[in-house]
């Protein structure tokens, strides 16, 4: 059975936010910490991460992962991407020699542009230390990649001003997809979904209030039911409510997601460090 589990489900700052003395940043439920948002793709021959954000490290420990097949790049925002040094020795036990990375084209260029030193043919890279192994890969939107039975298609949506990446995640028996940063779902993304029977469907919820480049608590049900998936989660939460009240927002069209959980796709089955 493949398994979906969220590394990370808070905003850009994590939960809880440093110098806030907010009810939610004082909240003694654990799954009120959310650290950066990012998943983890637990299929039956191949692993996937998707980000590499700032807590990585932590999560990956948190979550015993040891082995990484490829990793998938959302955008290049801080909160997404500033941990990819945290590769570093997963990748040297990799069998292949290196991890592959895939993103956008232009986050491909930003990659190289921001973390110079990771690419063997940038001057100077790798000197003053380790540097994670990867090999980058440009992905066109829409575009499939295998591996193992595991077919992943980038699935482009706005962020604002920005076009981002979510993925689709198909295997013979079950589909899921990942939408986080979200604040509009375009049509050629909601019609290619739309063919396609998802048993799960994970995406940004910032808060109830509205924003300018995430999806509110209101518009991320609206896309879900045009989706249509068997199950929702919302990821990407800020510290305008807790878990609880989230959940009561929310109502039965979808649940709020929080660190360690993880859903069995197909069935619907969870189960997390908090639950």
């Amino acid at each position: 059975m493949e398994k979906l589990e969220f590394l990370g489900t808070g905003t850009s700052t994590g939960l809880p936010v440093p110098g806030c003395r907010c009810r939610v940043c004082r909240s003694e439920d654990p799954r009120d910490t959310r650290l950066r948002s990012s998943i983890f793709w637990h299929g039956k021959n191949v692993s996937v991460l998707v980000d590499t954000g700032p807590d990585l490290r932590q999560q990956l420990l948190r979550s015993r992962i040891t082995h990484i097949d490829l990793v998938l790049i959302t955008h290049t925002h801080a909160d997404h991407i500033h941990g990819i040094d945290d590769l570093r020795t997963l990748s040297y036990r990799n069998p292949q020699g290196s991890i592959p990375l895939y993103a956008s084209p232009e986050d491909c260029r930003e990659i190289r542009r921001r973390f110079d030193y990771i690419f063997p043919e940038n001057p100077g890279a790798g000197h003053g230390g380790g540097r994670p192994h990867l090999s980058l890969h440009s992905l066109e939107a829409f575009q499939p990649v295998q591996a193992g039975d595991l077919t992943v298609t980038a699935l482009p949506v706005w962020h604002g001003r920005s076009m981002v990446y979510g993925y689709l995640f198909e295997t013979r028996d079950a589909a899921a997809v990942y939408l986080t940063d979200i604040s509009t779902l375009p049509d050629d993304t909601l019609a290619f979904l739309q063919k396609r029977p998802l048993d799960l469907l994970v995406i940004d919820g910032l808060r109830p209030s509205p924003h300018p480049t995430h999806f509110s608590f209101s518009e991320a049900l609206e896309a879900a039911r045009q989706v249509a998936a068997g199950s929702t989660y919302i990821t990407h939460l800020s510290d305008e409510v807790t878990h609880v009240e989230a959940e009561g927002l929310l109502g039965p069209a979808a649940q709020p997601a929080y660190d360690g959980l993880v859903v069995e796709v197909g069935n619907g089955e969870t189960w997390g460090i908090h639950s």
